[in-house]
């Protein structure tokens, strides 16, 4: 696959390197989205109708291969959704901050493992890097897709989570 420099508008040296399956908008910026999703039940298992992210139109879940794993949004109690909202906005420019995505379909539980997002806010942009499988206690290890940084305007970005808030 070739690799092509991507900058997001305006933000000069701050771009990255395109290595994922997510093209950037022509508009140098990502799209963020919730879309109603469905893991199906079966046997043993519960059906989980949820909120996946998407972007730029895509299922984030199935362009990093997560398997069995769903968002945190859309089936969860409120307080826990606004929980998980509050660690996707960053306070202060610069501090960034890890953010669990997606987790057990069956219970949440961090146990069973987790995807988590490095969040920085950076002038008028929101940033997503650095995915990893996370657990309980805080650990974490790379996932293995190619990746590319995500750069979102920061009120789109803010309008896109406002119902979890």
């Amino acid at each position: 696959m070739a690799r092509n420099v991507a900058q997001p508008r305006n933000h000069g040296t701050l771009g990255c390197v395109l290595r994922s399956a997510l093209p950037r908008k022509k508009s140098g910026l990502d799209e963020l989205s919730l879309v109603e999703a469905t893991r199906a039940g079966g046997a043993h298992s519960a059906r989980r109708d949820y909120r996946d992210f998407a972007i730029n139109r895509r299922s984030l879940r199935d362009v990093l291969e997560l398997g069995d794993l769903v968002s945190v949004f859309g089936w969860l109690d409120r307080r826990a959704e606004r929980e998980y909202a509050r660690q996707l906005l960053p306070r202060a420019t610069g501090a960034p901050t890890r953010a669990t995505l997606y987790v057990c379909p069956e219970c949440a539980d961090p146990g069973c493992g987790v995807v988590r997002m490095r969040v920085e806010v950076r002038e008028d942009c929101v940033v997503w890097s650095e995915p990893a499988w996370g657990d309980a206690v805080g650990a974490e290890s790379p996932l293995d897709q190619p990746w590319r940084d995500l750069w979102f305007d920061r009120v789109a970005y803010h309008s896109a989570l406002a119902l979890y808030l």
